[in-house]
């Protein structure tokens, strides 16, 4: 059990460190702002806690969407019959698809955003999908495009292992295509989502000026 926890702090410490210089290097790269290794250590000391509290806040978010879902479940096959019930039945399922869809969205431009800004948990939330706004379409395509690779490479990794090699060779290519690959797919998607985030903030701040520009111009004329 000690053996368990103490390997599920390290993961979550490791994943932290990562998570924090993957947003800020992707950030640094985007904005063309550099920040030797000082500054970096600083600015994880600054962000370690907000992500943390947001993924905290997603979690107790998701288990309210799946008691909602199985309520609903619930009601569906107790008040529907016949056809009537497939119908509903599908209609749940792929209301609670595209809904998971938008949750792992939310949360991973919320983790972004808890390590730019300086917000945390609720606040983060609520500016991830201020910043989703307008997007929603794309920002869900981005998260089925991961999901999508990541059941490629559970796949791949499967008829690998089902080939008749050695035990050890099977072991290493599992490692390294379950670890290696997925978490370089998933640092990838916080730099994709670290440059979406950018790109919407700086079409919000255009619209912003251009809103305060224009009765402006118009009163000189």
């Amino acid at each position: 059990m000690l053996v368990i926890l103490f390997l599920s702090a390290l993961y979550l410490i490791i994943s932290l460190v990562f998570l924090v210089a993957t947003v800020s290097s992707s950030s640094e790269a985007y904005t063309a702002k550099v920040q030797n290794f000082t500054e970096m250590i600083i600015e994880l000391k600054k962000s370690w806690k907000k992500p943390i509290v947001t993924s905290f806040y997603m979690v107790l978010f998701t288990m309210g969407f799946f008691f909602v879902t199985f309520f609903c479940v619930g009601m569906v096959s107790i008040l529907a019959g016949g056809s009537w019930a497939y119908v509903s039945y599908g209609v749940v399922g792929l209301s609670m698809a595209v809904s998971l869809i938008y949750i792992s969205a939310l949360w991973m431009l919320s983790l972004v955003v808890s390590v730019l800004e300086e917000v945390g948990g609720l606040g983060a939330i609520v500016r991830a999908k201020e910043v989703m706004k307008g997007e929603k379409v794309k920002t869900l395509l981005l998260v089925v495009l991961f999901y999508v690779a990541y059941g490629a490479v559970h796949w791949m990794t499967s008829a690998i292992v089902s080939l008749n090699l050695e035990q050890w060779s099977r072991m290493v290519i599992s490692i390294a295509m379950t670890n290696g690959l997925l978490c370089a797919l998933k640092l990838f998607s916080f730099v994709v989502f670290t440059i979406f985030y950018h790109e919407q903030k700086e079409s919000c701040d255009e619209k912003v000026v251009k809103t305060l520009y224009l009765p402006v111009a118009g009163y000189e004329l």
